[in-house]
């Protein structure tokens, strides 16, 4: 083998190493977005169901009926004007308030730098619609926008 030859597998194998390397980088990186990914949306989806839940629970009864089955009263008034998701709004504002930020700091992977914020409102054009969104800050090296609509279960027992 001459010494050209050795010079350019040489340069091939350094190459290959480098593009090796690069590749077992990226892979790494790529697992540890996943892994964060992962505990976000499991942080939202644990959250939202925290929400549903106040949400289904709004006007219901606290007395059962005899065969078991919730009952909800709700304002006559907020059903006639269709506005009964403003109106559990208002009433919850402790429990739903309109802008948060996801507590993230019992995650076991760590998330440094990622804000999760969700906003709840009204549907648009229908005040009896809860609108939920979630969404990354502009600086996540994440970006997670889901979004979702709760019907409010008291909505079936406004009179007719």
């Amino acid at each position: 083998m001459t010494l050209t030859e050795s010079l350019v597998s040489s340069f091939i194998l350094v190459a290959l190493t480098t593009q090796t390397g690069r590749l077992f980088g990226d892979s790494m990186q790529a697992l540890g977005k996943s892994r964060a990914r992962d505990t976000v949306n499991a942080a939202i989806h644990r959250d939202l169901e925290d929400v549903r839940q106040t949400v289904a629970l709004w006007k219901a009864d606290s007395s059962m009926t005899t065969n078991g089955q919730l009952a909800y009263t709700p304002d006559a008034g907020q059903c006639e004007n269709a506005t009964l998701g403003t109106a559990l709004l208002n009433e919850q504002s402790n429990n739903l308030n309109t802008i948060s930020n996801l507590d993230l700091s019992q995650s076991p992977t760590p998330l440094q730098g990622l804000s999760v914020i969700r906003t709840i409102s009204t549907a648009n054009a229908n005040n009896t619609l809860i609108q939920v969104n979630y969404s990354t800050t502009g600086s996540s090296t994440i970006k997670i926008q889901h979004s979702t609509t709760l019907s409010i279960p008291a909505q079936s027992w406004c009179p007719t």
